[in-house]
C-alpha cells in the first residue's frame, strides 16, 4: 500500500509518461534505450502499486485508461516542472519542457505572432511553444513574475525592477469609414468629430493612443461606441454609421481595407510591442533563446528551413520517405 512518495518508484512513472505520450511500448523503449518487455513489465509493476489499470491494451495498440489519463496528465506537469529544475540549476543546454508565451490581446497580432514563430525555430531542439492571451499588462507582469509564463509580448514597458525589457516592433492604427462618408468631408479632421467612433471595448492600450492622437488635433468624438466585436465595428464602418479602429495589417490580411476608406492625419499611429522577461530566469535556455533572437538582425536561418521539426525530432529513418520516393510521388 502506497503511503508516502518514497513508495513510488519514479523510474516506473517516467517509463508510463513515454508510453502514454507515444502511445507505444516499442516506441517508449526506444526513447528509454531498453527493451519492449522491461518497459511492458515496469507498467505492471507501476499498475500494482497504484492498484489502478492505467492502460487497455488492444489488438495491436494501447488505449489510456480514465485512471491513466489522470496520472499522464500529472506526469506531464512533474516532469515539466522537472526540466526547468535542471535548466535552473545547470550551466548546460538542457531544456526538455516546452515554453509557456503570454501574449497581451491587441487589434493586431501580426507583429507578436511573427516574434513569436521566430523563437520557435530557435528553441525547437530543446522543445516546443504554447502561448496564452492576457488582455491586462499588469496581470502579464504579474505571471512573468510568478513563472506561470516564461516571458511575454505587452504593449507596455513593465514597471517592476525584476523584469527586462526590449522592443520588437510595431504596427500601425488607421481610421476607417465608408468612402462614401469619406468623399462628404472638405477635412479628415472633421469627420473624427462629427461621426461616432468605434472602437475596442478591451484593448486599452490602443484606446489611449488613438485618445493621446486624436488630443493632439483637438478632436473629440461626438460619440465613442465600444464593442468585443471587429466584425460589428466593420459592418457599422461599410454602412456608414461609425469611423472605427484597425491595425494596418489586419485590415490588409484580411481584404477588409476593399471595402472601407482607411486613413490617418498627418503623421501615422504607432503601437510598439516589447517583449519582457523576468532577470531571475537569464540563465535558463528559454530566455537565452529569447535574447539570441533579440540581438539578431533578422529571421533565424532555421525560417528558411522546411525540414526543421524533423531534423530536431527523435524520428527513425523507417517513418520517413526516401528522397526518390518522394521526387516520385510529387510529381
Amino acid at each position: 500500500m502506497i503511503k508516502t512518495l518514497k513508495d513510488i518508484n519514479w523510474n516506473q512513472v517516467y517509463c508510463f509518461f513515454e508510453v502514454a505520450r507515444k502511445q507505444s511500448m516499442k516506441e517508449a523503449g526506444k526513447l528509454l534505450h531498453i527493451s519492449t518487455p522491461t518497459v511492458s513489465e515496469q507498467i505492471k509493476k507501476l499498475e500494482k502499486t497504484l492498484g489502478v489499470s492505467l492502460f487497455k491494451r488492444l489488438p495491436r495498440k494501447i488505449v489510456l485508461t480514465t485512471d491513466g489519463e489522470a496520472l499522464f496528465h500529472c506526469a506531464k506537469e512533474m516532469f515539466d516542472v522537472g526540466g526547468r529544475f535542471l535548466d535552473t540549476i545547470s550551466y548546460n543546454s538542457i531544456g526538455g519542457y516546452a515554453v509557456r508565451v503570454a501574449i497581451q490581446d491587441s487589434t493586431s497580432e501580426t507583429v507578436a505572432a511573427a516574434f513569436v514563430s521566430q523563437y520557435w525555430d530557435l528553441y525547437a531542439p530543446y522543445g516546443t511553444v504554447n502561448t496564452v492571451r492576457e488582455v491586462f499588462p499588469d496581470r502579464l507582469m504579474e505571471k512573468i513574475l510568478t513563472n506561470e509564463v516564461d516571458w511575454g509580448v505587452s504593449l507596455e514597458k513593465p514597471k517592476s525592477l525584476k523584469l527586462n525589457f526590449e522592443e520588437i516592433g510595431s504596427f500601425e492604427i488607421l481610421f476607417c469609414c465608408s468612402p462614401r462618408i469619406y468623399r462628404k468631408f472638405r477635412d479628415k479632421e472633421d469627420i473624427l468629430r462629427t461621426i461616432p467612433l468605434a472602437r475596442s471595448s478591451w484593448d486599452t492600450q490602443t484606446n489611449h493612443a488613438v485618445d493621446d492622437y486624436l488630443r493632439e488635433y483637438n478632436i473629440f468624438p461626438d460619440e465613442i461606441i465600444e464593442s468585443d466585436h471587429s466584425e460589428f465595428c466593420l459592418g457599422l464602418a461599410q454602412r456608414g454609421r461609425c469611423v472605427a479602429i484597425f491595425a494596418k495589417d489586419t485590415l490588409i490580411k484580411s481584404l477588409w481595407v476593399d471595402t472601407v476608406k482607411a486613413f490617418t492625419l498627418d503623421k501615422p499611429i504607432k503601437i510598439k510591442l516589447y517583449a519582457v522577461w523576468a532577470k531571475a530566469s537569464e540563465r535558463m535556455i528559454s530566455i537565452k533563446k529569447l535574447r539570441e533572437l533579440l540581438k539578431m538582425d533578422g529571421s533565424p536561418e532555421q525560417m528558411k528551413d522546411p525540414e526543421l521539426q524533423i531534423k530536431v525530432s527523435d524520428i527513425s529513418p523507417e517513418k520517413l520517405v526516401s528522397p526518390s520516393r518522394g521526387k516520385n510521388r510529387n510529381s
